[in-house]
């Protein structure tokens, strides 16, 4: 009985200590916004699998947005003015709607080898939906799908919309125009800003993508965006952890600033002798030479697992990286 009434005591304290929910300045997280960025597509060159956009005006307001189409290494291939109603839901499959209205020049300058068999099979990129309503309220939300109906695949997950917050909440959070930032700096200033404190200098950044390859028919992609002022190739020391906890220092290279990373290509030897491959990785910036960190640099990042097996089973995952921002 002691059990039960201290139970009860401690649902009443968690209920009525509860507060609402907020949005994290900082965070890409699943709150509306203003300016939309799916910061990836992945659409088979040959039809079949593609990257699904949805766009809901959530507070009745018109808007009119300019999307950009942009290659791996930002530069944009495409570029078309739609209208939003009050209320309205608009979905765009990217390859029918934007790549197969491009130029061939443009079209190739999408084009990926996947699988690393010599031959390009797939178009990758990222598209901004700029909200071009002055002073726009935060008033859109969004989502992406990998499709691919005829293997009877779909996975989503949200995509984010940046916050218009105006130039009174400070400099270390928005950029000129009032515009959420996703940096290190904005981060670890709006915990400290939760908290009472001053704003922060921010010395670390982190995703932690998780990876699981199923079997021989599955792979696993890490899809991660940089917003950067250097555009250079860089290749961080990174840790591999399996789930028993063995890690192993590795690297792989960003050579974009829309990387498409196949995990099967990743792995360090060693680290499994049977499938499934299951894990996660650790991706510190500065990494263990202390490089390639900047606290102004924007990430976002997408785990993407799938299997393909026509005679017995295909599903597809799709996952937000986790992320953190310290001072230490």
């Amino acid at each position: 009985m002691k059990k039960f009434f201290l139970a009860l005591s401690v649902l009443a304290v968690l209920t009525f200590a509860a507060v609402p929910s907020q949005a994290l300045v900082s965070m890409p997280d699943a709150v509306p916004g203003s300016d939309i960025i799916a910061p990836w597509f992945l659409a088979e060159i040959s039809g079949g699998e593609d990257t699904l956009v949805t766009i809901q005006e959530v507070k009745g307001a018109a808007t009119t947005l300019h999307i950009y189409v942009y290659d791996r290494s930002s530069e944009k291939r495409y570029d078309v003015t739609t209208a939003l109603t009050g209320y309205d839901v608009e979905s765009w499959n990217i390859k029918s709607s934007f790549v197969d209205g491009m130029s061939s020049t443009n079209r190739a300058a999408l084009e990926i080898d996947l699988d690393g068999d010599g031959t390009n099979d797939h178009y990758a990129g990222y598209v901004v939906f700029d909200n071009e309503v002055t002073l726009s309220p935060n008033n859109l939300v969004a989502f992406a799908y990998q499709v691919d109906l005829a293997a009877g695949v779909a996975s989503g997950a949200f995509i984010p919309a940046r916050e218009r917050e105006g130039n009174a909440i400070g400099e270390d959070y928005v950029d000129a125009n009032g515009m959420e930032q996703w940096d290190a700096e904005a981060l670890v200033s709006a915990k400290a800003k939760l908290a009472g404190l001053a704003d922060q200098t921010a010395t670390q950044f982190s995703l932690y993508p998780r990876y699981f390859i199923y079997d021989s028919n599955g792979q696993n992609y890490f899809f991660i965006w940089k917003e950067t002022a250097d555009t250079t190739s860089f290749t961080p020391h990174v840790n591999f952890y399996d789930n028993a906890e063995n890690a192993i220092s590795s690297t792989f290279t960003m050579a974009y600033e829309l990387n498409v990373l196949n995990v099967r290509d990743l792995l360090p030897d060693g680290l499994f002798s049977a499938y499934p491959y299951v894990g996660w990785v650790d991706l510190t910036l500065p990494d263990e030479d202390g490089n390639h960190f900047a606290a102004t640099e924007e990430y976002l990042g997408y785990v993407y697992q799938t299997v393909r097996n026509t005679g017995n089973y295909s599903w597809n995952a799709l996952f937000v990286m986790h992320r953190d921002a310290t001072t230490s």
